[in-house]
C-alpha cells in the first residue's frame, strides 16, 4: 500500500499541500493542471501514489521497523495509515473521518486500527 494516495484533481487545492515545481523550484501547478484539463482531462480521475515513508531495505533487514519497535517496547502494533488529505480535512473541521470520507484511501486502514483498539480495550475490560 502506498503511503500517499491522492486524486490528481485535488492537487493545487489549498488543503492538498502538493504542488508541481520546475527544475528551478518555481510553482507551475496552475499551468500544469490547466494543460492536463485542456489536453487530457481523464487524467484528473486518476490517483497519484507514493511510498514516501518506505523503509530502506537495510532497515527491514536489521529488524528496524515500526512493528519491531512496538515489539521491543512490548506495545501492540496497531497498523500503518497512509497520508490522506481527507483525514486532515476531517480533523480540521471537527468531523468524523470515517463518516465523512468512507471511500478515502486511508478509511479502511483507519477502521482496522480503530477495531484493534476496540478489541484491546474489550479484552482489558474482561480481566
Amino acid at each position: 500500500m502506498a503511503d500517499i494516495k491522492i486524486p490528481l484533481s485535488s492537487i493545487g487545492q489549498a488543503h492538498s499541500g502538493i504542488r508541481f515545481v520546475d527544475a528551478d523550484g518555481s510553482d507551475i501547478t496552475e499551468k500544469t493542471l490547466q494543460l492536463i484539463t485542456e489536453r487530457c482531462p481523464e487524467l484528473l480521475q486518476t490517483y497519484l501514489e507514493s511510498d514516501l515513508f518506505r523503509l530502506p531495505e537495510s532497515s527491514a533487514a536489521n529488524n528496524n521497523t515500526p512493528e519491531s519497535m512496538a515489539n521491543r517496547f512490548n506495545v501492540p502494533y496497531l497498523g500503518r495509515l497512509p497520508m490522506d488529505p481527507n483525514m486532515m480535512r476531517a480533523c480540521e473541521e471537527g468531523r468524523s473521518f470515517l463518516e465523512s470520507y468512507p471511500l478515502s484511501p486511508a478509511a479502511k486502514p483507519f477502521a482496522n486500527v480503530v477495531q484493534r483498539l476496540l478489541d484491546a480495550t474489550t479484552d482489558a475490560e474482561d480481566l
